[in-house]
């Protein structure tokens, strides 16, 4: 508190106005009278100045305006140190009472004096002589007493309690109230939750609750100004901070604990307004009884009530083993209904007609399809090869849709003698092999037109099962592609869409991995996906490429998985054709490597049917 050559007095929120003793001080034409310690005649020394009126600044300081007498530095200088006391009628002066207020610290500039206010008010009593109502002393001080006790209470402690934890009242003991951790766990500890403690304390020990009001001093770090406060567990507080936080969901209770007003690790500020949430069952115009699983929440008009029933007593169900919506009286045209069809097969072709109660389905299967083989072909094609039959030599069709080629001593593609691992239904298998050359290669290409294949017209899928005999080395090493190519030899791939296993990382953009790469490429710039399955030689693998209809998404599974998805070097075009397509080519040691192949399958949908 500063008294000014402005004639004003000014208190921050910390001092007279935070703890209320402004009540007394603030009352338009009451007198602060200051007196020389030196000489307590205060008629001979006066220092007063008579309030006028008070407002709030800009920042919530308190500012109180009057009328200042003109005294000289030197008579200032006595009233250094002197202990202020709040007097009965309400004035602050140096004369003694029951009621410290604070002392003047030093002197300012000319005509200002320094006050230090007490946080609370310091009660000193006097002695006790007589019967109570000639304690005029004591009497004084509970005139001055502080009254938000009736807003705050002090309660007695349950428990161990932190300042700034929710509390809630668990029970009384004579005129005390006991306070217990409030917890958003279960309804008894949270619907009254009424507020939050103001100092730290242990069990049995009496401390004021903050139920309406600011409380300072508390940890806010984690939260941000304006922060909703919800409760908690064992009377921790959540700050909300919509989106960044969540605050509490059911079967959480929910209560409203207040606002954040200053962030800070120590100093941090909140302002306590408690507001208990509603369970369903505490609305006004909620009438629930006793209720059981999958009851619903309907409107009694007639009551004006919200109640609970079962969806099957409110639909008039005969029976809950009906278990649908229909009401009793509907079960029964339903049931007459589908008791009184009958079912008839005749006829090869056509649609199924309901004539009446008669429903006919053609017995298509003594007919055969009602679709001709053009008509099917006009919708899209479909190939798949078991390798039943032994392949042919190279460059040559075997009359299948599919070409064999192989390169260097010994290279060739033949049929597999049964594998030693494989299931009861695998029958056919190849088994492409690069030779005892070192640039050795084989594999086969689908139909006698080299590249014919145009993506962009339909949806279209390559599907084929593999097991290796030999993983590759830096000392024997090859490299194996599967799907869709524009090679006929081991020449890396100008357009195609694929997976490899490249060990060595020898060609098409690949690097060195174990791993099984998935790639697109268009004019020999590329895009590469290593997946995270390894290869191996101990079990059979599923791979499948999935084309969109306009070729422009290209997704590779391995045993049914997606691991890769591009959208990028696509072949596309007249100029970018591309084919089914198998190779294995050495690239280092002349030792022969292999790997079976149980069959293969591609397939396109068109968008647009083919003219036949």
């Amino acid at each position: 508190m500063i008294i000014s050559d402005n004639k004003k007095i000014k208190v921050q929120n910390y001092g007279l106005y935070a703890i209320g003793i402004n009540k007394v001080v603030i009352v338009k034409g009451k007198t602060i009278i200051l007196a020389d310690p030196s000489n307590p005649d205060i008629s001979k020394y006066p220092l007063a100045i008579t309030l006028q009126y008070f407002e709030i600044g800009e920042y919530g300081e308190v500012l109180l305006s009057g009328t200042l007498p003109d005294i000289n530095t030197n008579i200032y200088s006595n009233y250094v140190n002197t202990t202020l006391y709040l007097a009965a009628n309400g004035e602050i002066s140096a004369t003694s009472s029951n009621v410290i207020i604070g002392t003047i610290s030093k002197l300012g500039e000319t005509g200002s004096i320094y006050i230090n206010f007490n946080v609370e008010p310091s009660v000193s009593w006097g002695a006790i002589t007589g019967t109570l109502s000639d304690q005029t002393d004591l009497q004084a001080a509970l005139d001055a007493k502080f009254d938000l006790e009736d807003i705050n209470p002090v309660c007695k402690l349950s428990e161990n309690i932190s300042k700034g934890q929710a509390v809630y009242i668990s029970g009384a003991t004579g005129t005390n109230m006991i306070a217990s951790k409030a917890s958003n766990d279960s309804e008894s500890s949270s619907s009254k939750t009424f507020g939050i403690l103001s100092y730290t304390g242990v069990t049995n020990d009496h401390i004021k609750v903050i139920t309406n009001g600011f409380l300072e001093g508390v940890d806010t770090s984690t939260a941000t100004i304006g922060d909703f406060i919800w409760l908690g567990v064992n009377g921790n507080l959540i700050f909300w901070h919509y989106p960044e936080t969540t605050k509490p969901v059911a079967p959480a209770h929910l209560v409203f604990l207040g606002i954040v007003t200053r962030v800070h690790a120590v100093n941090g500020e909140i302002f306590v307004k408690v507001q208990n949430g509603y369970e369903l069952d505490e609305l006004h115009d909620v009438a629930v009884g006793d209720y059981v699983h999958r009851d619903v929440l309907y409107r009694d008009v007639d009551n004006n009530l919200w109640k609970n029933g079962s969806l099957f007593d409110l639909m008039g169900a005969a029976s809950d083993a009906q278990d649908g919506y229909l009401k009793a009286s509907e079960w029964t045209i339903f049931n007459d209904k589908q008791n009184a069809i009958t079912l008839t097969t005749t006829g090869t072709s056509g649609a199924a007609t309901f004539d009446g109660s008669t429903l006919n389905i053609p017995n298509y299967a003594s007919g055969g399809s009602s679709q001709t083989l053009l008509e099917k072909a006009a919708l899209g094609y479909e190939y798949y090869n078991d390798f039943l039959s032994t392949p042919t030599l190279s460059g040559t069709s075997d009359g299948s849709g599919y070409i064999f080629f192989f390169s260097g001593t010994s290279a060739s593609v033949v049929a597999s003698t049964a594998p030693g691992i494989r299931a009861s239904n695998q029958h056919g298998f190849i088994r492409p092999t690069t030779g005892s050359q070192s640039t050795g290669y084989a594999g086969l290409y689908g139909g006698s037109g080299g590249n014919q294949f145009l993506l962009g017209g339909g949806a279209m899928t390559f599907t084929t099962s593999v097991l290796f005999n030999t993983l590759s080395t830096s000392t024997e090493r090859y490299r194996v592609t599967i799907g869709y190519g524009d090679q006929a030899t081991s020449a890396a791939e100008v357009n195609g869409i694929f997976f490899t296993y490249d060990e060595g990382g020898t060609a098409n953009g690949t690097t060195a991995s174990a791993n099984w790469q998935c790639v697109t490429t268009a004019g020999s710039v590329r895009t590469l996906t290593t997946s995270t399955v390894a290869i191996n030689n101990t079990a059979w693998c599923k791979l499948s490429i999935e084309i969109n209809a306009a070729g422009t998404s290209v997704a590779f599974y391995i045993d049914n998985t997606l691991v890769a998805t591009h959208t990028t070097n696509i072949p596309s075009g007249a100029v970018q054709l591309i084919t089914p397509r198998v190779n294995i080519s050495k690239t280092i040691g002349v030792t022969s490597r292999f790997f079976h192949m149980d069959y293969i399958y591609y397939a396109q949908t068109y968008t647009t049917t083919k003219p036949v």
